[in-house]
């Protein structure tokens, strides 16, 4: 009802039949914050009746000090005029007299139903007084009297060490509710700062009550309805401000309402001066005579000072009390009150990492990923904090547990029946609170026992870490000068990348290998699962398509996803060769597997038969047996690039010893010492753009690169100059580059190209099974089997299991199911379905930087993906499943095969079921014909003499099973085709 009152006010002298009446613009404007205040303290009092009494009390008091103030105006001010409604003309006397009776109403309902509510709750409790309020403080962990983050993992903070001593009844007098006596000098720097404006708005309310009482201004104040809506907006504004001095900590968020009112207030009056309402009037105040627009300015530059100073000592005194950076204090509170629901256990089992170490974990890993879009997760938090307004609600750190809880429920479980737009606005920020309460919660230590999770070091298989490398990488501060010349440049060092670097370099080229990930060495890996998806992966968990629907997860360090991938090894499967060479790709066949043959024997990949292999593996096996064995299912361990696999499980996070054969551990080493002076590595090195000469072909003139910056910003840039230029930087990084480099496109250098089009996927969707017995799937070699259906085509199942973190964002159900099924984190196991799209994704440049994946997945590829779900199912129930669970916005899980052709129909709705991958091709397709693809049967880039794309982004379609060793394969095969191309 306040929030409607203050539109007509904003409306009234712009619009409709009583514009008249909205006649003294400073005064109006003054009403649309007054109203909205008055809206945001009752919302803030509705969220937390007993956290939040203490608001009530001062919604009472503006509303008597509103009745005092019109009846002080019926006394002493100039009544006698009419007032023009449009539908009435009653006279001034008569609104203020309606007015008093609204608010004496409001007054005296609200402070009713308080006192009851107080004597009720005092009854129930046993409590009396103030102490109804600080119990309901004290039991909630998000009262803003928490204290900072406990020093180490899982213990508890202060704040709520004390919990369960204040819970008993009533605190010590003079007990700190926070834990700690000393306020911080933030703290008193805001106190100061409400101290002051609680002066300088009481002194405003004052001077509007005396402009209609003194002869000298009462010409100025004859909107006596909307003067005194300026007196009660100045003692709310004082009142809120005075209560946040009196105890800084415990009414913190108090400034909220208080802040928001100021900057209204600014915004209003700039809008009145934009539309020049009564610019010209005069306000005739004792002689001096200022024009409306002088008054409006007048008290805008008020507003405006005040509020960016509460704001900025508020946001300050919050970051000194949260020892936060990184995350900005709205993004902090949602983020607590989002951990404190979605992590929720029963009410006798409390969670093993408070809501204020999960936000500390957050901060910590947040604050040290390298991504362009992290602003992104800072402004979800932000949307997710505030989104309860849209809907009647207080900020949602301001509502009590349960009723969070609720309203979260109903917006978590479905997808709410909006249009697209709107429905991906509210599924993105609550997708983000997710990942970062699970990746805050789970990777703490705190968590591990109550799930049955043992990290690597304490399993009783003790392995040293690997030996450091024999391994040359320059960093930022070891290359000197503006300008590196070079023979052959490799954007990337990847797959693609690294072997050719390795095979340039025999063919007598001098290779210069840009990285634009860190340089992490193997022995440097940790168990720290969030710290090493921050270093090794681009974008950390953040590179996901423009719907934040899909995440795309792509290695970003020296050695690229073959840092961080499971190592799997599969040749293309011929139908897709064959369908690739009647599309114009003119690949000599014969030749690529004598490519892939030498790759094969060069990083020993081979059936993983004496790894220490995944604990699920031996269900899985026993459940494709019992569904047909090899006549329905082609199931066995997987081939790999792993020597002598000690089973740490952490394959996805970079193996500390050594045992995977990755690019980083073997051949980018084996290149440098089997060719030295001829392979230089450069990490932390990111390249912006390819600098291109005209003519017919076009040339690169040489590369644009930054030197340790990040997202275009910091470092040094750097110029390099090569005879010839390999893009192998992943198939959305090497399209991004392209066309940030005007290549392919209407005014660029060559012909028009389809570059970044024709993207593609093996996109993938696990099952988790729960099983009577321990399984500890996490416990090995993290992809030990596959399996490829004999009769149905287009999918491949890979037994899977991740470590605590990963798997909590993969696993099924909200709240305390969520909760519950990580409790049975040792039961269970996962298989994923592995199903190649069509070409119908695309890369695209963002307008707010970086690269945007456009995708939605095709009916089709939906159909095959849950033709694929629905037998793997079966497999697991044959294994001895005692349920299913596929991972769905709502909750849908089977306990039986008879309910498996659920499946089918749930997965049609991607915005139903979670989806996800590790391998994106295409993009760049080689093809003959430039109408086709981007890159000529050599790799090169049509148009061009000396420029080449090796990586997955030159696949012209998906090929369905993991793509390293068909990346590495067209590397081995193009390294001679480039090195031969030297003009």
């Amino acid at each position: 009802m306040l929030l409607l009152a203050a539109l007509i006010y904003f409306l009234g002298p712009m619009a409709g039949p009583a514009q008249s009446f909205y006649g003294r613009a400073p005064f109006v404007a003054n009403s649309v914050p007054k109203v909205t205040l008055l809206a945001l303290a009752a919302l803030y009092a509705a969220g937390s009746p007993r956290r939040r009494g203490h608001v009530v009390v001062l919604f009472v008091a503006a509303h008597l000090v509103s009745v005092g103030a019109m009846v002080l105006a019926l006394l002493f001010g100039a009544t006698g005029g009419t007032a023009d409604l449009g539908f009435a003309t009653p006279s001034i006397a008569t609104v203020l007299w309606g007015a008093i009776v609204l608010d004496g109403v409001i007054t005296g309902l609200t402070a009713l139903m308080y006192v009851r509510a107080h004597r009720a709750a005092a009854r129930v409790g046993g409590l009396s007084g103030r102490a109804w309020t600080l119990k309901a403080e004290l039991a909630d962990p998000l009262a803003p009297g928490g204290s900072a983050p406990a020093a180490s993992a899982g213990e508890a903070s202060a704040g709520e060490a004390s919990v369960g001593e204040a819970s008993a009844g009533e605190p010590a007098a003079g007990e700190a509710i926070s834990g700690e006596a000393e306020l911080t000098a933030a703290e008193r720097r805001l106190r100061g700062v409400a101290i002051g404006l609680t002066a300088l708005f009481g002194v405003l309310g004052l001077a509007y009550v005396a402009g209609f009482v003194l002869h000298g201004t009462r010409d100025a104040f004859t909107q006596l309805p909307f003067v005194t809506n300026s007196t009660v907006l100045c003692a709310g504004i004082a009142l809120l401000c005075g209560t946040v001095a009196g105890d800084v900590r415990r009414n913190l968020p108090l400034a909220g309402p208080a802040l928001s009112a100021l900057l209204l207030s600014a915004l209003v009056d700039g809008a009145y001066l934009a539309f020049r309402l009564d610019a010209g009037d005069r306000f005739p105040l004792w002689g001096w005579e200022p024009t409306v627009s002088g008054v409006l300015w007048i008290l805008l530059a008020i507003q405006l000072a005040a509020g960016l100073g509460l704001w900025a000592a508020t946001s300050a005194a919050w970051r000194a009390r949260e020892r936060i950076a990184f995350l900005g204090p709205l993004q902090q509170r949602a983020l607590l009150a989002l951990a404190d629901v979605l992590i929720a256990a029963e009410a006798d089992e409390p969670e093993a990492v408070p809501p204020r170490q999960i936000a500390a974990n957050v901060e910590r890993y947040v604050g040290s990923i390298r991504a362009r879009r992290v602003w992104v997760y800072r402004l979800a938090l932000a949307v997710l904090e505030l989104r309860p307004l849209l809907a009647g609600w207080p900020p949602l750190s301001q509502i009590e547990p349960q009723a969070r809880r609720d309203f979260l429920q109903r917006r978590f479980l479905r997808p709410p029946p909006w249009p697209r737009f709107a429905k991906n606005l509210t599924q993105v920020t609550i997708r983000v609170g997710q990942q970062l309460s699970f990746a805050g919660y789970y990777n703490d230590p705190g968590a591990w026992p109550s799930i049955g999770y043992t990290p690597f070091s304490q399993r009783g298989r003790p392995v040293p870490k690997a030996a450091p490398l024999r391994l040359s990488v320059d960093t930022p501060e070891s290359v000197e000068g503006e300008t590196i010349e070079a023979d052959v440049c490799v954007i990337g060092s990847g797959a693609g990348g690294a072997i050719l670097a390795y095979e340039l370099a025999r063919a007598g080229r001098d290779v210069l290998l840009l990285e634009k990930g860190p340089y992490v060495q193997p022995h440097q890996f940790s168990e720290d699962e969030v710290e090493m998806i921050g270093q090794l992966y681009g974008d950390g968990i953040m590179q996901q398509t423009t719907d934040f629907r899909f995440t795309v997860l792509q290695g970003s360090c020296v050695g690229g996803s073959t840092t961080v991938n499971n190592a799997v090894c599969f040749r293309t499967p011929e139908p897709v060769l064959r369908r690739w060479n009647d599309g114009g790709a003119a690949l000599d066949l014969t030749r690529l597997a004598a490519s892939w043959d030498e790759v094969e024997a060069f990083l020993d990949v081979h059936t993983q038969t004496e790894a220490v292999l995944n604990r699920s593996g031996s269900l899985y096996l026993r459940g494709a047996a019992a569904i047909g064995g090899a006549a329905v299912l082609e199931r066995e361990v997987v081939r790999a690039n792993v020597r002598d696999c000690v089973g740490s499980g952490y394959c996805n996070i970079g193996c500390a010893y050594g045992r995977k054969l990755s690019m980083l551990d073997r051949t980018l080493p084996r290149a440098q010492a089997d060719f030295p002076g001829r392979v230089r590595i450069v990490a932390e090195c990111e390249v912006e753009r390819l600098r291109t000469s005209g003519g017919r072909p076009a040339r690169v003139a040489d590369v644009r690169a930054r030197l340790g910056g990040s997202g275009g910003k910091g470092g040094r840039m750097v110029t390099i100059r090569a005879q010839d230029v390999v893009v192998s930087a992943g198939a959305i990084a090497s399209s991004y580059l392209l066309l940030r480099s005007g290549i392919g496109g209407l005014f660029g250098p060559g012909p028009r190209l389809p570059v970044g089009r024709g993207l593609c996927f093996n996109m993938g969707a696990p099952l988790t099974a729960e099983f009577a017995e321990p399984v500890r799937a996490y416990d090995g070699l993290q992809i030990s089997h596959y399996g490829i259906p004999q009769q149905q085509h287009g999918f491949v199942f890979e037994t899977w299991f991740n470590p605590p973190v990963a798997q909590a964002l993969n696993m099924p159900g909200w709240f305390e199911r969520h909760f519950d099924n990580m409790r049975r984190y040792d039961h269970l196991m996962a298989v994923g379905v592995i199903a190649g799209t069509a070409g119908n994704a695309r890369v695209r440049r963002a307008l707010t930087g970086g690269s945007d994946i456009s995708y939605r997945p095709r009916p089709e590829d939906l159909r095959t993906l849950g033709r694929g779900l629905t037998l793997l199912g079966e497999l697991l129930f044959a294994a001895g499943a005692e349920r299913v669970m596929l991972n769905t916005w709502g909750w849908d899980e089977m306990r039986s095969a008879a309910e498996l052709p659920r499946i089918a129909e749930l997965v049609m709705d991607p915005d139903y079921v979670t989806l996800g991958t590790g391998h994106p091709q295409g993009g760049n397709a080689i093809s003959a014909d430039p109408r086709r693809g981007v890159v000529d049967p050599q790799l090169r880039v049509h148009g061009f003499d000396n420029l080449h794309v090796c990586d997955a982004s030159v696949f012209p379609s998906s090929i369905s099973v993991n793509p390293q060793l068909t990346v590495m394969g067209l590397a081995h095969y193009a390294a001679p085709l480039i090195a031969a191309g030297r003009r």
